[in-house]
């Protein structure tokens, strides 16, 4: 169980918080079968609705504020979700991948490592969140050969600082 003991005095800490909070009660939601996800975008509306009621409710001195934006542009592409507590902002990248979707899993992958690559090179903001959810125990557990192996999300794999990660079906097909 959950205890809210102390809210954080820094904004940093605070949009944290508020990203951690909103995300237990988000999971608590789907594992109780009280919201439905059935895939990304369902996710993304979810996820934000019950974040932006937490970060509004944890706006507790006169004056701060919370805000939150879905699919904001930055640069040429676009960020899931983007929020700011007063002065801190963060960036949320979200993946859902469900078991029945005709989806080939090393694109799934391959399409984690885009979106963690992006956050790791925003310098904009000061929390940077990527999360995934899935019901298909292949992503997290099971042995990734083939064209997944080299993006492998699965649970405990290691990737060394500098590596760098080209999909092996580059030149394969035609641009």
């Amino acid at each position: 169980m959950m205890t809210v003991d102390n809210i954080p005095v820094s904004k940093v800490e605070r949009l944290n918080f508020i990203i951690d909070l909103s995300w237990k009660v988000f999971f608590e939601k789907i594992t109780s079968s009280r919201i439905k996800i059935n895939k990304e975008s369902s996710m993304q509306l979810h996820y934000s609705s019950i974040l932006n009621t937490v970060g509004e409710l944890l706006c507790i001195l006169p004056g701060e504020t919370f805000s939150l934006e879905l699919e904001s542009s930055h640069g040429r592409k676009n960020l899931d979700i983007t929020c700011r507590f007063d002065d801190a902002s963060a960036a949320i990248e979200l993946k859902c991948f469900r078991k029945f979707s005709n989806r080939a899993q090393d694109l799934d992958m391959y399409d984690v490592w885009v979106d963690i690559t992006r956050l790791h090179g925003l310098n904009d903001f000061q929390v940077k969140r990527f999360i995934c959810l899935t019901d298909h125990d292949k992503y997290p557990n099971g042995k990734h050969g083939g064209y997944s192996e080299t993006f492998s999300i699965a649970q405990g794999k290691e990737y060394k600082r500098g590596d760098i990660l080209v999909p092996p079906w580059v030149g394969k097909w035609k641009d």
